[in-house]
């Protein structure tokens, strides 16, 4: 025994008090430290039962009022788990065989007990086996019943699987493969959610966790719906073991707008790129026009105006003779026209680099001008609204608007055979919105996320410079809307005094 004078509680079903007591010396033999008790009756063994937690049970195998067989079946039924050991004096071996597939632990002839001790040592170590084996299948069930809990209660998309096989899915996962039932899936292939251009390498996958084989434990598919449609999602995995087995715990996120992100943030980014050139390509152009005006025309009148100034000088500058002043004159009379036409070229190569009538009469009247004119040379009817007087923006913001509302003009002029134009400033809330509305052709939508559509992507990145946004909106038919958004918050914007 590992433990001497170790305590021991024994229920003994005995109708003899000596033979009672002759089991009880032979335990004490064996070094227990003994407490036990007696009883003889169906009821008793009940009340006896209740009352203590007793370490072993001894049973006659037949008394006048109770035998062994009635009582291994009460102690069944009560449902404790305690050491039945069978202790008789006649016995055959028939009815000890039943007794032992009953579900009793051992027997014993009273005339041959030597072995009693060892036998109740090695039942009292069987029974705290079983008792930390149930300890362990309880705590078990309980760690699962929560895990359970929090799977089903879990906002992610789980589901369990096990060698590619799937037993459970919780309601976000049914949700998210739109599965009307966990019984609509339980044993079907995994493979039965995802779309087909993804199923060979998910296999691959099952193939390698089965072998035991390094695999990642997260990865991106596309998934497949019960009604055919297709998602993308991203999935994270891992082995737990469960009462049933080891089973695959996978977490699901659907990244349809995640991927939808990325493929405008790929396409703007595209977009920039052409825009970059095409902002480069018209910096030359605009370098080239700037020299051609410069040399051409405004290098001409300078030139003439040089000219003419040389032979005024020569017609005065005369030592030895009358200065022929009214030669002079004539040819500065002359000189004026000239030199009217040489201010106005320099007005207007100052107004293309920086419009002259913002600084003028500013912004707000400047986009009435610019609508009158436009209205003037297409003869296209306009309408212009304000409900600001103007609005005061530092002067890189303030080109900014009027040349989106330019190239909002031109393209109209343009594109969208309009017959009339109807322009709107207002202020809602913290935001100054200008409005440019036409009742063209309509902008077409392939048009406006198109990269060649150079204009519509430098009204837009203008926009983006001062914190605004410009939303354009076409239907075939009746016309197209710009609407460009300015919020006030930051501070550049307020209302004219």
């Amino acid at each position: 025994m590992n433990e001497l004078n170790r305590k021991l509680l024994v229920l003994m079903i005995e109708d003899n008090e000596t033979d009672a007591e002759l089991n009880a010396r032979y335990l004490l033999k064996g070094g227990y430290d003994l407490t036990y008790e007696r009883v003889e009756t169906a009821e008793e063994l009940i009340t006896a039962l209740g009352s203590n937690e007793w370490d072993v049970i001894l049973a006659d195998y037949e008394m006048p009022r109770f035998d062994a067989p009635s009582a291994l079946k009460l102690l069944h039924h009560s449902g404790f788990d305690i050491p039945f050991l069978v202790v008789s004096g006649a016995i055959g071996e028939d009815k000890a065989v039943e007794m032992m597939k009953a579900g009793a632990h051992d027997y014993f002839l009273k005339n041959n007990l030597t072995r009693l001790a060892t036998a109740v040592e090695r039942e009292l170590q069987d029974a705290t086996e079983r008792k930390e084996h149930r300890f362990a299948e309880e705590a078990l069930r309980d760690s699962e019943a929560r895990f359970r809990t929090l799977i089903e209660q879990s906002p992610l998309a789980i589901g369990i699987s096990r060698e590619g096989i799937t037993v459970y899915g919780n309601q976000a996962y049914l949700d998210l493969f739109k599965i009307p039932s966990n019984e609509f899936i339980y044993g079907r292939s995994v493979i039965e959610q995802i779309a087909p251009q993804s199923r060979e390498a998910i296999l691959e996958k099952i193939k390698k966790r089965k072998e035991g084989l390094f695999t990642e434990t997260t990865y991106e598919a596309i998934g497949l719906r019960t009604d055919g449609t297709q998602f993308p999602f991203h999935c994270a995995v891992t082995q737990v073991n469960l009462s049933e087995g080891m089973a695959t715990l996978a977490f699901f996120t659907d990244i349809t707008e995640q991927k939808l992100a990325e493929e405008a943030t790929k396409a703007y980014q595209e977009q920039l790129k052409v825009f970059a050139a095409h902002l480069q390509s018209i910096r030359e152009e605009e370098r080239i026009a700037i020299s051609r005006e410069l040399h051409d025309n405004l290098g001409q009148c300078l030139t003439a105006l040089k000219i003419d100034t040389s032979r005024i000088i020569k017609k005065l500058n005369k030592p030895d003779e009358v200065p022929d002043i009214t030669t002079a004159v004539s040819i500065a009379r002359a000189m004026v026209p000239l030199i009217d036409s040489t201010i106005e070229l320099v007005r207007k190569i100052t107004s293309d680099l920086r419009p002259r009538v913002l600084d003028e009469v500013g912004l707000v009247p400047a986009i009435e001008w610019q609508l009158e004119e436009f209205s003037k040379r297409t003869g296209i009817e306009c309408k212009f609204h304000s409900e600001l007087p103007d609005i005061k923006l530092d002067p890189a913001h303030s080109v900014g608007v009027f040349r989106i509302f330019q190239e909002a003009i031109t393209n109209i002029m343009r594109h969208a055979n309009a017959s009339a134009v109807n322009v709107t400033i207002m202020q809602k809330g913290l935001s100054f919105i200008l409005e440019i509305e036409d009742n063209g052709c309509g902008i077409k939508k392939s048009s406006l996320t198109d990269q060649q559509s150079l204009g519509l992507l430098g009204m837009k990145e203008r926009a983006i410079l001062f914190g605004g946004e410009v939303f354009i909106i076409g239907k075939k038919g009746s016309g197209t809307k710009v609407t460009l958004l300015i919020p006030v918050k930051n501070q550049s914007i307020h209302k004219s005094s």
